[in-house]
């Protein structure tokens, strides 16, 4: 255990940790954070709402807009990101909350990746990836949402090995996923891709998985459970929101003008502020392209690959499709 964790590797992910989390600690409530939109308007509500005991209130009124009901807060739905400010005061849960961020990101990450490239020859790279994963940023109420989403990539997985005749208990454990996701961020994309993997997994097997079927419904009862907020207002109270008044125009909006616009939102970033892939993403990945083109060029020059060229071809595609 000791050997483990003095390994080269462990501890430069435990730096890279700390350093990540560091200015967070020494600052305090001096520090820096990064604000979604609207002058981070949920930094508001969590404060609001924490003062006056609503967290958890599903139909309750406020003291902000007109006594509006807490419903309208989705924001804030039944997940493991709703804990922190249970017991802390704002600033302190926005704290744990990065922290249960890249730890959810780490985990899943690096499930997924052991099941998939097993063996101790990859365990470095695995890790290396997994806290590469777990630190990338994302719009905060969406965290853990967004870092869990490898976990739910294994569950897929394994549950299309499993077996087709009979419901294996384990897919029930799917109802707990959605405690750590969101439906308005992941969810609803998560089971639309899931009926597609699920679909493809038929047509391949000739024959339908029943585990997936089973998961696909305890991930759906799980989201409307931890999103009870959002389905309660869009089913019961039915009451116009702001995207529904002011967004008219925005699906008036042509294809022809939206591939126009596409390339330049890729490059530069659309989505509330630039982003650095001109700069920094783009390059690192033309030194990678460049790295595996070499990679396989030397392997064919040495006649490494003999007569596996089938395989060498799937792995030139796959690297493509990747990048």
């Amino acid at each position: 255990m000791k050997r483990a964790l003095s390994s080269p590797v462990n501890i430069l992910i435990l730096a890279v940790i700390l350093a990540a989390v560091s200015p967070l600690l020494y600052f305090g409530k001096n520090s820096v954070l990064s604000i979604h939109d609207n002058l981070d308007q949920v930094v508001a509500w969590s404060k609001m709402l924490q003062g006056n005991g609503l967290l958890l209130a599903l139909d309750s009124p406020t003291n902000q807009l007109g006594n509006m009901s807490t419903a309208y807060f989705a924001h804030h739905s039944y997940n493991l990101l709703a804990l922190p400010y249970l017991i802390f005061d704002v600033f302190t849960a926005r704290v744990v909350g990065y922290i249960l961020k890249i730890t959810v990101g780490y985990i899943s990450m690096f499930i997924l990746l052991r099941h998939c490239f097993s063996g101790k020859e990859n365990s470095s790279l695995i890790k290396l990836v997994s806290i590469s994963y777990a630190l990338l940023p994302a719009v905060p109420v969406w965290w853990i949402a967004i870092d869990s989403i490898p976990l739910l990539c294994f569950a897929f997985l394994f549950f299309t090995n499993a077996s087709l005749a009979k419901i294996d208990k384990r897919v029930f454990l799917l109802l707990l996923f959605p405690f750590l996701s969101s439906f308005a961020g992941v969810g609803f994309f998560v089971l639309a891709l899931w009926v597609v993997g699920t679909f493809v997994q038929w047509v391949r097997q000739k024959k339908i998985n029943i585990n997936l079927i089973a998961g696909f419904l305890c991930l759906a009862v799980g989201y409307i459970l931890v999103d009870l907020k959002l389905f309660y207002t869009r089913l019961f109270l039915r009451t116009p929101l702001n995207r529904d008044i002011f967004g008219e125009h925005l699906y008036s909006i042509t294809i022809s003008q939206a591939l126009k616009s596409a390339l330049s939102e890729y490059i530069n970033g659309g989505y509330h502020a630039p982003i650095v892939a001109r700069d920094l993403i783009f390059p690192f990945l033309f030194l990678a392209f460049v790295s595996i083109i070499v990679f396989i060029l030397y392997n064919l020059i040495k006649d490494r690959y003999k007569e596996e060229y089938k395989y060498l071809a799937s792995y030139s595609l796959q690297v493509i499709i990747l990048i």
